[in-house]
């Protein structure tokens, strides 16, 4: 239920202009509050305003191991 909270708190948080800035800040809170080795965080926007002629999803995946 933790790492749902974390989840949750930086996706509802501060509006971030990456989704690698989500991504790393998701990482980094798992990592300091939870005693898993590892994390994987993968997000997926659906209709990313990237351009006009473009359609599609934009996505971005980050492991990080604890050290």
């Amino acid at each position: 239920m933790r790492v749902y909270r974390a989840v949750r708190e930086v996706m509802e948080g501060e509006p971030q202009n990456l989704l690698e800035t989500m991504a790393e800040e998701i990482t980094a809170r798992v990592l300091a509050n939870e005693a898993a080795p590892a994390v994987f965080v993968r997000i997926t926007k659906l209709s990313p305003a990237l351009a006009e002629s473009i359609e599609g999803t934009a996505g971005v995946e980050i492991y990080r191991e604890r050290v």
